[in-house]
C-alpha cells in the first residue's frame, strides 16, 4: 500500500491542476489556451488569453487579445440595447478582499479604453474553492451578454448603415458586411439611389463614384487590405452590372482598417463607403 501512495498522490495533484485549468478556461470563455466570447452569431477570439497574477487584479494581455477585446467593445457599440455582465473569480488560496469584482472591473476598464459604453457593462465577483496551480490565473472573468439581440443588425448586408456625413449631393452611402457575405439587392430604394448617382455624374462631368472598402482591426494589416479591396470590388461590380454606372465613372480601393478620422469606426467595420469624388 505504501508503494501506491506516491502515484495516488501525483494523480490527485494532476486532477486538481487540470480541474483548475479547465474551470478557469470556462470562466474566461476560452477553448484550450485561447480566449473566445460568443453572443449569438457574434464571436470574438484569440489564440491566447489575458491573465492575472495570483492574488492580483492587474490584468495582462497580448496585442492579439487586445484586438479580441476591441471586437467585443465594437459589438456593444453597434448594438445599443446590448449589455455585458462581467463576473470575476476569486480562487481558493488567493489573498485579498473582493478580488473577483476587482478583476471584473479591470476587464471593464480595458473595454472602456477601447470605447465600449461604460453604462452598459456591469461587474460582480464570485469565490470558487478550486485552487490555481502556477503563478498566474488564465482568464478568470466570465462574459455574459444580455439585452435585446443585435443579430438582425449584424446580418444586414444591403441596408444603409447611416451615421456618416451626407457628402456631395447627399450621395454618401455605407454598406456593412460583418458576416463577410454580400447580398446587395437591386430594390426600388437602390434603383432610386443609382438614378441619383447617374444624374449627378451627368450634371458634373469629370466627377467619379469612389468605392472604399474597410475592415475591422483583427488580423494582419496586409490581409485586411486584401479583404477590404475584395469588399469594395464586389460593390463596384454590383454598380457596374448592366452598365448601371459607367466604368470610367467609378473606381474602388481597399483601405484595410484605416478608418477615416471623421467617421465612426462602428460604421465601417467590414463595410464599404460609396461617395462622390469631384475632379
Amino acid at each position: 500500500m505504501k508503494g501506491l501512495s506516491l502515484p495516488i498522490l501525483l494523480l490527485g495533484l494532476l486532477f486538481i491542476g487540470l480541474g483548475s485549468y479547465f474551470l478557469s478556461n470556462r470562466i474566461c470563455g476560452a477553448s484550450g489556451p485561447g480566449f473566445a466570447v460568443k453572443d449569438g452569431a457574434f464571436t470574438s477570439s484569440s489564440t491566447d488569453t489575458y491573465s492575472f497574477g495570483i492574488g492580483k487584479s492587474s490584468i495582462k494581455m497580448t496585442d492579439e487579445t487586445t484586438k479580441a477585446f476591441r471586437r467585443i467593445a465594437d459589438h456593444l457599440k453597434r448594438n445599443e440595447l446590448k449589455t455585458l455582465s462581467l463576473t470575476g473569480t476569486h480562487f481558493a488560496g488567493e489573498s485579498g478582499n473582493d478580488l473577483g469584482t476587482a478583476r471584473a472591473k479591470a476587464v471593464k476598464d480595458r473595454l472602456i479604453k477601447l470605447k465600449a459604453p461604460a453604462d452598459r457593462i456591469s461587474v460582480s465577483g464570485q469565490v470558487i474553492n478550486n485552487r490555481i496551480v502556477g503563478k498566474t490565473v488564465p482568464g478568470g472573468v466570465e462574459f455574459v451578454f444580455g439585452g435585446d439581440s443585435g443579430e438582425a443588425a449584424e446580418k444586414k448586408s444591403d441596408v444603409e448603415a447611416g451615421a456618416v456625413d451626407a457628402g456631395i449631393g447627399g450621395l454618401n452611402r455605407t454598406f456593412l458586411f460583418p458576416s463577410g457575405e454580400m447580398n446587395l439587392t437591386l430594390n426600388s430604394e437602390m434603383k432610386d439611389y443609382i438614378t441619383k448617382l447617374n444624374s449627378y455624374l451627368s450634371d458634373n462631368p469629370g466627377s467619379r463614384v469612389a468605392v472604399m472598402g474597410y475592415t475591422d482591426q483583427a488580423g494582419r494589416e496586409s490581409s485586411n487590405i486584401k479583404r477590404s479591396e475584395e469588399l469594395a470590388r464586389k460593390v463596384r461590380r454590383f454598380f457596374r452590372a448592366d452598365d448601371m454606372v459607367a466604368s470610367k465613372a467609378i473606381f474602388h480601393e481597399g483601405k484595410g482598417s484605416a478608418i477615416p478620422e471623421n467617421v465612426n469606426a462602428d460604421i465601417l467595420n467590414n463595410g464599404v463607403l460609396v461617395f462622390i469624388q469631384e475632379k
